[in-house]
């Protein structure tokens, strides 16, 4: 058996990445070996945006190492999926930003505005970065 993956079109990849979706960051460890985290992820100015608890491994990882690659997929049965390798800036809560893309993200990833809301005050005020991705390069697949 064959399987041939299909790329997409920029307007194909633009959409495809502006609906909720499953996505995988990787991280390069203080040993060189890969951590792998999900995330949640929202789109802003064609760079990919998510927040980061600073005690976490990916935040240190990428304190020390920018380089990042994150792969976001498509539920079964949708056979798609956009890998992106690019470098991460992290951005601390005072960044105007930051509010914004926590609203989007709890907002996307929920399915009332009230649930929404619930996770915003639920998640408090904890050390959290903002982590924005600039692709360096970008595949897409899709195997539909």
């Amino acid at each position: 058996m064959s399987i041939e993956a299909k790329t997409m079109n920029v307007d194909q990849v633009e959409e495809f990445l502006q609906a909720p979706r499953n996505a995988v960051m990787g991280t390069i460890r203080k040993d060189g070996s890969s951590q792998l985290s999900a995330i949640w992820f929202t789109m802003r100015d064609g760079k990919l945006c998510t927040t980061i608890d600073n005690n976490s491994a990916k935040y240190y990882n990428i304190r020390r190492d920018p380089r990042v690659v994150v792969c976001v997929n498509a539920a079964h049965p949708d056979a798609r999926s956009v890998t992106i390798f690019g470098t991460a800036e992290l951005l601390g809560q005072e960044s105007g930003l930051y509010a914004e893309v926590e609203r989007d993200l709890a907002h996307n990833y929920h399915d009332t505005v009230e649930e929404a809301e619930a996770y915003l005050e639920a998640a408090g005020d904890g050390l959290v970065s903002l982590v924005i991705v600039t692709a360096d390069k970008l595949i897409s697949e899709d195997y539909n």
